[in-house]
């Protein structure tokens, strides 16, 4: 009878050789467990004194889910007196978490586990049938991620609430977020993105940490990349090759914008602008990828439109531009050698999009050949700021900043295990010798 009761008591998650399961009930909402600890000699804390029991009061516990339903365990707590000095105390309770009288410590476990899967705290409310209180607490008490600089550095700013509602709350309506490249996890997330708060953080560490840091990725951010270059003089910073294309896709685009402004709104000229719109996507991709002769022909008109001079040179800038982009060079010489010879062309252009750009990638030329060079984004920190988006819409937005960056933490500060299927056999020695 002992083996079947411990049997019970581990398969609930409970400590079979502390604890004893006296009854378990599948209630139509949640399923009742009545549990007591197992009889033990009790000493008296002051005196070190056997005691015998005085009374017993019963408790509910929050437990974590069991088949399927919430789990509640009325769990016995006996009170003791010491004889000698007369103390009344209560015995202790192993399974009870530390936060809550009201929740056991495997429902802390399931809950920081479950948070860490994305989990919101209504749909644990749902789960585990406890209340968002104890919940909050037991989210707010967990252990956040070690504080450190990566080997491999991301940096990029995401939107943590709307602006509207940032300056009525007080809170900061961009946040600055680093990633560790290689582990694929947020590292932290600082409260703004302006040079202040980034360089309080940096100035957080040491020296030697911060000399530690071997690559830095980032955007086209001024002052993300004078910050790298100012605490970071030995580390390789790369400019991201998407927000690179993306600079030039956009002056084509403000381009376009600005000469359907300028066309006259009447019946005349109604059709020009249909063009103009049609054609906006189609401009901004290469011209070997407009395989329809139909997306062709929409291109042709809108440079061909009254006005459409500017146009006409910034297109085909970005064309020129997509040609080095896909080029594989014998040498760094030779690649730097055509990027200065388009940042001339788009100059001579006198398109002011194009100028404006050709100035900005002659700023950032160097790290934007590193990142060509070595073939390196920041497709790593833009991911994690698509999953922290999800998050923010999952939950439907945030008190606090502080509660965000927890969560945030919770969810993307440990590297997680890829969702690959169970292999059921595995191949010998010989056998994988013989496919190599």
């Amino acid at each position: 009878m002992v083996v079947i009761v411990r049997r019970s008591a581990e398969l609930i998650g409970i400590d079979g050789s502390t604890y004893r399961v006296d009854d378990i009930r599948d209630v139509e909402t949640h399923t009742s467990v009545k549990v007591t600890r197992i009889a033990q000699e009790i000493r008296c804390p002051e005196c070190r004194c056997k005691t015998h029991a005085h009374s017993a009061t019963t408790a509910t516990v929050y437990h974590a889910p069991y088949a399927g339903k919430p789990c509640l365990i009325a769990l016995k707590k006996r009170r003791f007196r010491c004889p000698m000095c007369g103390k009344t105390f209560t015995e202790d309770q192993p399974l009870l978490c530390r936060l809550t009288p009201h929740a056991s410590t495997r429902l802390e476990a399931f809950v920081l586990d479950e948070l860490g899967k994305g989990k919101t705290i209504a749909e644990l409310e749902r789960i585990t049938g406890a209340s968002k209180n104890i919940l909050a607490k037991i989210e707010a008490n967990a252990q956040m991620p070690k504080h450190y600089l990566p080997h491999n550095l991301c940096i990029d700013e995401v939107k943590a609430f709307p602006k509207r509602i940032a300056i009525r709350k007080g809170e900061p309506h961009m946040a600055s977020c680093i990633y560790d490249a290689d582990k694929k996890t947020l590292v932290d997330m600082l409260a703004g993105d302006d040079p202040k708060t980034v360089t309080a953080y940096l100035e957080s560490f040491t020296k030697g940490e911060r000399d530690a840091v071997a690559t830095i990725s980032c955007d086209l951010n001024g002052s993300y990349i004078s910050l790298a270059e100012k605490y970071f003089p030995g580390a390789v910073i790369y400019a991201d090759k998407f927000h690179v294309a993306k600079l030039v896709t956009e002056a084509v685009d403000d381009v376009r914008r600005r000469l359907t402004r300028t066309i006259e709104d009447d019946i005349d000229h109604k059709e020009q602008r249909r063009i103009l719109r049609k054609a906006a996507k189609l401009m901004l991709t290469r011209k070997d990828m407009l395989k329809r002769q139909k997306e062709r022909e929409c291109v042709r008109c809108a440079l061909e439109s009254i006005g459409a001079d500017d146009l006409k040179r910034a297109y085909l800038a970005l064309q020129l531009f997509f040609e080095w982009s896909d080029t594989t060079f014998e040498s760094r010489d030779d690649m730097e050698t055509v990027l200065k010879r388009w940042i001339s062309i788009a100059r001579r252009t006198d398109v002011p999009e194009m100028r404006s750009v050709s100035n900005t990638i002659s700023r950032r030329k160097t790290y934007i050949l590193n990142a060509w060079e070595y073939g390196r984004t920041n497709a790593i920190a833009e991911s994690l700021n698509r999953q922290i988006k999800d998050i923010i819409r999952t939950c439907r937005g945030f008190m606090s900043f502080g509660a965000l960056r927890r969560r945030c933490l919770l969810v993307l500060g440990h590297k997680r295990e890829p969702n690959k299927p169970i292999p059921l056999f595995t191949r010998s020695d010989k056998r994988k010798e013989g496919t190599n």
